[in-house]
């Protein structure tokens, strides 16, 4: 893997432009990257020893290992194949029978474990289609066409660039950048952010004390096959893995979804079925979305309370911000924890400030150990803390828990601040 601020890899995936992926048969002396072949035929020979692999009984297809042979059962007709995965047997293959690629023929699809990625863990899968005619003397003929990692990552390596950042206004986010290689991506030179173009963002590993770790460099897995039983769309979900200087892990901070057809005899990327999501617990908002303008929200608290316990290390809070009103006056008296003890919470576009209530502090060993979280809820569901601060001005002490953006209303219909 190559080591710089923003790493290029060249990868598998398309974004408006249709590559052909081929078929190869899977065999270790093969060189030729692109291939279609005819199955070996009828067998004339003592059967040995097999074991059923998969069958569609309705159909009428039976799928068998047979030492380093796989043979498939149809009508009474067996057919053999001696170049498929030689760890077919290790995962019951999945077969599917269905018009793949809108020729009014059915197709025999099989899905079956090719390896394991010792660098990742992932377990990597091919693909078999097989398209049966029938021949002069009555018996089936298949032409076979095999979809796995050479058959596809080559072409795509040559069409579309991958960038991987952290940039500089935020070091809580990871930046990736996919593009047509026949595209430029320019970077703003203060934040580090794209200017044009399509990124999407993940969120840093750290320490739990809000230090984030440097990143250092990022791989792709070696995709997965997927067959959607729903309507039988094929799809290949590659994980991005990224790795830092503090740690020694990867941390798979998502997958690249690409949509393959099968066209012909060939297995092909179909067309704008490109994009990339974030795993769940990594989702941050996108930095290059901000607030057009400072916007504030004020809740006060009509309540009064008295506690022989001056410190605040316990509280959770929901509001829901409106760009209508300044702010709006209610009792805190039915909060969680401590809440009671806060005299407002001041809601801006980049902060949130807590004021307590007079003789009350708020628990700095909570700040320090990072126990506290921020959820904004827009249009998707995000953590927005970045960081907070203790500070004391004419007697009140405050606590600001500083956003990691400039947030629009819009990305905060709902917050929710917890502390503790």
């Amino acid at each position: 893997m190559k080591k710089s601020a923003i790493i290029i890899i060249t990868a598998f995936i398309l974004l408006t432009l249709v590559f052909t992926a081929g078929c190869t048969p899977k065999n270790e002396e093969t060189t030729e990257q692109y291939s279609v072949y005819e199955a070996d035929g009828m067998i004339d020979r003592e059967r040995r020893d097999r074991i059923l692999l998969a069958e569609l009984v309705d159909e009428d297809f039976h799928l068998y290992a047979e030492g380093d042979y796989v043979i498939l059962v149809h009508n009474d007709q067996e057919t053999e194949f001696s170049d498929w995965s030689r760890n077919i047997s290790k995962e019951p293959p999945q077969m599917y029978y269905y018009d793949f690629n809108g020729d009014g023929e059915k197709e025999l699809l099989i899905r079956a474990f090719e390896d394991t990625d010792e660098k990742t863990g992932e377990s990597v899968y091919c693909l078999y289609a097989l398209m049966p005619s029938e021949n002069s003397n009555g018996e089936y003929d298949y032409t076979v066409c095999y979809g796995g990692r050479s058959s596809w990552h080559t072409t795509f390596s040559e069409k579309v660039i991958m960038e991987m950042t952290q940039p500089a206004s935020c070091n809580k986010r990871l930046q990736f950048v996919m593009a047509n290689s026949y595209d430029s991506t320019a970077y703003d030179t203060a934040t580090g952010l794209l200017t044009e173009g399509r990124a999407w963002y993940a969120e840093a590993l750290s320490d739990g004390k809000g230090n984030y770790y440097n990143f250092t460099d990022w791989t792709e897995g070696l995709g997965t096959f997927i067959i959607n039983e729903d309507d039988m769309s094929i799809k290949v979900e590659i994980n991005i893995y990224v790795s830092y200087n503090e740690v020694d892990s990867l941390q798979k901070i998502g997958h690249i979804n690409c949509g393959i057809e099968l066209k012909g005899s060939t297995f092909d990327v179909a067309q704008r079925s490109v994009n990339f999501t974030t795993d769940d617990k990594y989702v941050v908002s996108n930095p290059r979305i901000t607030a057009e303008k400072p916007w504030q929200y004020t809740v006060t608290n009509t309540g009064g309370y008295s506690a022989s316990d001056k410190t605040i290390d316990n509280f959770s809070i929901t509001i829901t911000p409106s760009d209508s009103k300044a702010g709006e006056q209610t009792s805190f008296a039915a909060g969680t924890g401590e809440l009671r003890a806060v005299d407002r919470v001041v809601f801006e576009n980049s902060k949130i400030t807590f004021y307590a209530k007079s003789g009350y502090t708020f628990s700095d060993s909570v700040v320090k150990n990072r126990k506290y979280t921020v959820t904004a809820v827009g249009s998707k569901k995000v953590e927005a803390a970045y960081s907070a601060a203790i500070s004391q001005s004419d007697g009140v002490q405050t606590l600001v828990i500083t956003l990691d953006k400039s947030y629009p209303i819009t990305e905060m219909k709902t917050v929710s601040v917890a502390f503790g």
